[in-house]
């Protein structure tokens, strides 16, 4: 049997955790079975080159008023007879995915939910027409419980990690950042937006910056609290201890450059389900601290690969920090053990299997229940 046609339909592909691992299971899925497509409604991609090209599609939609974007994207499927549509996020992009793949008749349909945000109106509307609805840990899986989502529609399905990319390597500290090797690194990865939490960070960072060898504190990525956080960070005498990045794209030299990764989110709605810097960080042998918020404590070990601690609490993340900071072999010892458990449990590899699991059991259900999926011509 020819490889099925698998529709992915997001809102745009721009840079983030989950257009990044969406690429990664684009990639990795076996062609030689199914033959994955992304649909993405608006055409702002800054990940175009992470994909074979023609397996991008995009813009779908011709502004947010665009209302005939189900019939595009009904048209599509039952030109390349989709048999598998998957919708990410919640937004508008997963009604319009779902209600297409309805209307072209396309035998499985999937959401899965990457915040940890209330269902959606449209989502509970759609649900009794969707075979899977994935969460991407047990902590979110229990939220839709408690929403009613039937439990045989739950699967969860972390996210993976490409383990050979985000690995121990050289440490270019002095070559980012002008400054002695053995200076602290405090590295944190993302959107600068307030459910981040990254004015914590700052705050966290204060007293420690009274020892004799302050540590630095890094932040790559950019965002609508880019100025309100540069401002605070003047208004608390931390400029020379203090950097913004900007987007990157060298993420695994940064995390060798670093002794400590950061993730300090707050425990608010659309907030962290799987944050991935918390797995990139373990991957590259680093002691991450992480709030409790979403999946994190199912990704960190307290105490074992790095720390747990109550969001919104800068006196919790210094005590952790001062811990860390002048003890390398406790750092060691927990990026060693971060290591290990990225790899037992959270590589691409492990990320792919899942999806192609779940397709093969809900295949075999549509099997069972009379309605086969469709081949793929060529």
């Amino acid at each position: 049997m020819a490889a099925r046609h698998i529709a992915f339909v997001l809102t745009s592909f721009a840079r983030g955790g989950m257009e990044m691992r969406l690429t990664d299971v684009v990639n990795g899925l076996d062609k030689t079975r199914w033959n994955p497509h992304i649909y993405a409604f608006y055409d702002r991609q800054t990940l175009p080159d992470k994909v074979e090209r023609f397996r991008l599609h995009t813009p779908v939609s011709s502004g947010n008023r665009d209302v005939t974007v189900p019939i595009k994207l009904a048209r599509e499927f039952r030109h390349e007879k989709t048999v598998i549509v998957w919708t990410l996020a919640q937004g508008l992009s997963a009604g319009w995915g779902r209600l297409g793949a309805l209307m072209a008749g396309v035998p499985i349909r999937i959401i899965s939910i990457h915040d940890n945000y209330p269902l959606a109106p449209l989502t509970r509307i759609l649900n009794p027409f969707t075979d899977a609805i994935v969460a991407l840990t047990e902590y979110s899986a229990s939220l839709f419980r408690n929403q009613g989502v039937p439990e045989n529609k739950i699967h969860v399905l972390y996210n993976g990690i490409d383990t050979e990319k985000y690995a121990p390597g050289p440490d270019r500290r002095a070559e980012f950042y002008e400054i002695p090797p053995e200076r602290p690194v405090i590295l944190n990865v993302g959107r600068l937006s307030y459910e981040k939490g990254r004015d914590v960070m700052l705050q966290a960072a204060a007293p420690l910056l009274q020892s004799e060898n302050p540590p630095l504190v890094v932040f790559a990525g950019d965002g609508t609290e880019r100025d309100p956080l540069t401002y605070l960070t003047q208004e608390m005498g931390m400029t020379e201890h203090v950097r913004f990045l900007g987007i990157r794209d060298d993420v695994p030299e940064l995390l060798n450059s670093a002794d400590v990764v950061v993730m300090s989110s707050r425990d608010v709605p659309f907030g962290e389900s799987c944050p991935n810097i918390v797995l990139e960080g373990m991957a590259a042998g680093l002691p991450v601290i992480g709030t409790r918020v979403g999946g994190t404590a199912e990704l960190i070990v307290d105490e074992e690969t790095g720390f747990v601690i109550p969001p919104g609490n800068p006196a919790a993340l210094a005590e952790k920090l001062k811990l860390l900071l002048p003890d390398p072999d406790l750092r060691r010892k927990l990026g060693q053990a971060g290591r290990a458990r990225v790899k037992a449990h959270f590589t691409i590899e492990h990320m792919v299997q899942g999806r192609e699991d779940l397709f093969n059991l809900l295949l075999e259900k549509k099997k069972q229940d009379g309605a086969y999926p469709r081949p793929v011509e060529h």
